[in-house]
């Protein structure tokens, strides 16, 4: 009886962890304001690439999957320095919670939904 039981936990956590794939559309808060980008998610099993399209274009992400929860990073330009950005979401069913840390300085809210696909 327990190798059923372990088939079926497995599965469920082999799910869980290719749930993340797809666009997102992702908002935090900034000291001038709101700001929501899509981001394009892949997994390989526990790891997780994809970009992040921001008005001055795509920046690659990389990160990993742990249980419920998202980890990535991905790094931006701003005041002609390099800024990194790490965040750290739990993700159920087509939403994600969490925060987004600004180069570990400040961290804010942050939330996403997962965009539908198209027919």
């Amino acid at each position: 009886m327990l190798k059923p039981i372990l088939i079926l936990a497995f599965t469920v956590a082999a799910a869980a962890q290719t749930s993340v794939a797809g666009d997102w559309d992702m908002t935090y808060s900034t000291p001038g304001g709101p700001r929501t980008y899509r981001i394009k998610l892949k997994t390989d099993g526990d790891k997780v690439t994809g970009t992040v399209q921001r008005p001055t274009g795509e920046v690659p992400l990389t990160g990993e999957i742990r249980r419920d929860s998202v980890f990535f990073t991905y790094s931006i330009v701003y005041n002609d320095s390099p800024l990194a950005m790490n965040v750290a979401a739990k993700v159920a069913e087509s939403k994600m919670t969490g925060s987004i840390a600004f180069a570990g300085q400040m961290q804010e809210a942050l939330t996403a939904t997962r965009v539908p696909a198209k027919p």
